[in-house]
């Protein structure tokens, strides 16, 4: 009877589980499929909604609170914690600091990229409805997705269709930040980060001494090597493009004061 017992709770939890993560993966199939421009940024980002403070109380038709709490149905709930500053803070003795803002950082692993900062990508790379060659001649299309072997798309493709391709690169760039960033970021500088990695890829990043030294706690160092990525490979040989200069400066920009240009 107790394994029986057992068995069906176990099931519950399960069944449990299913249901919340399906209704986190709906909130963002929602948020990429329907994203508009400068949309407002009050609302959370489907990753800072937390899980239910009890599974065993868990209800899937009790209200929630715009916080994301679950609630008695009166809004109530004041339990969210605020994300914690990282331990190394401005003035601090060996001069790694974060520039100063208001935003409170918080680790990498919480963060998604902001409505401002998929906007910021977007207006780097442009809208293409057909395929070309980037400055590496590299097939893309879109807002700058490279196009894989099997993506062929001989009659263009639609703004919808390329801001799905946006988010789903996107995402694995954000991915990248969380699994290896280390310290904690503000919204701005993980937004920043997005739009480089977006643009070199993963790799290029895993590898970089900027990452190193970000996970160093070397904020500002980090910050200069930005200007390191300004170069293309034509015909196996790696120029600088103006384009990329211009675009490094303006990122390293956003990570350091938080201007969205």
């Amino acid at each position: 009877m107790e394994r029986e017992e057992s068995v069906n709770r176990n099931l519950d939890e399960i069944t449990m589980d299913i249901r919340w993560n399906l209704q986190k993966l709906s909130a963002a199939l929602s948020r990429y499929s329907s994203y508009e421009p400068f949309a407002p940024q009050h609302a959370l980002e489907i990753a800072d909604y937390p899980e239910p403070a009890s599974k065993t109380d868990f209800d899937p038709n009790q209200p929630r609170d715009d916080q994301g709490q679950w609630t008695d149905g009166n809004n109530n709930s004041n339990s969210r914690e605020e994300p914690k500053p990282g331990a190394s803070q401005p003035g601090n003795p060996q001069g790694r600091s974060k520039p100063g803002n208001s935003q409170k950082p918080k680790p990498a692993k919480d963060h998604v990229t902001s409505g401002q900062g998929m906007d910021f990508v977007k207006q780097r790379e442009q809208f293409r409805r057909h395929k070309y060659g980037d400055e590496g001649d590299k097939p893309t299309i879109g807002y700058g997705h490279l196009l894989l072997p099997d993506e062929k798309f001989p009659n263009g493709i639609t703004k919808e269709q390329a801001l799905r391709f946006l988010a789903q690169d996107i995402k694995i760039a954000e991915t990248a930040l969380q699994r290896k960033v280390k310290v904690d970021l503000t919204q701005y500088q993980f937004d920043a980060l997005t739009s480089l990695v977006f643009n070199i890829g993963t790799d290029n990043f895993e590898d970089s001494t900027l990452l190193r030294l970000l996970n160093r706690g070397e904020y500002n160092k980090a910050a200069n090597e930005f200007l390191v990525w300004n170069k293309v490979t034509k015909k196996g040989i790696k120029v600088t493009s103006d384009g990329l200069v211009k675009r490094r400066k303006i990122e390293r920009t956003l990570f350091l004061n938080g201007k969205y240009e």
